[in-house]
């Protein structure tokens, strides 16, 4: 009977062991929603402007940086077991004396992933006689 109970006993202990780095997994660890990623950096929902998915994993952030004062680019791109946000630093800034602003951003997330965006805004330049 003794033996019964150390190992209902163990069996509860090991139970909550497990339930609890289960949940500092899902905290930490775990894939987290996009609007979550953002939060870390302190991106409010306002700030973005455009999110294009590249593929089922990974999308683009065009978000208005406070900071620089211009169009910002971020990569987020969720795994099995977690996500990552990445801010490519640097800003895309309107030029009123350009007509075509640009600015090329460029992320390496592993040895074989690369990616490599051009992104800019035209100006149309409009006379009224």
């Amino acid at each position: 009977m003794r033996k019964l109970v150390i190992r209902i006993g163990l069996g509860l202990f090991v139970a909550v062991v497990v339930a609890i780095l289960l949940l500092l997994l899902n905290t930490y660890g775990f894939s987290r929603d996009l609007n979550s990623m953002l939060n870390e950096y302190n991106i409010q929902p306002e700030q973005v402007k455009v999110v294009a998915d590249i593929d089922s994993r990974t999308q683009l952030v065009f978000y208005e940086d406070y900071a620089t004062e211009g169009l910002s680019l971020a990569f987020a791109q969720q795994k099995r077991w977690s996500s990552e946000l990445r801010l490519t630093g640097g800003s895309l800034y309107d030029d009123p004396s350009e007509r075509v602003n640009t600015r090329i951003s460029a992320l390496k997330w592993s040895n074989k992933d690369y990616n490599t965006i051009l992104y800019g805004k035209f100006m149309i330049r409009t006379s009224h006689s």
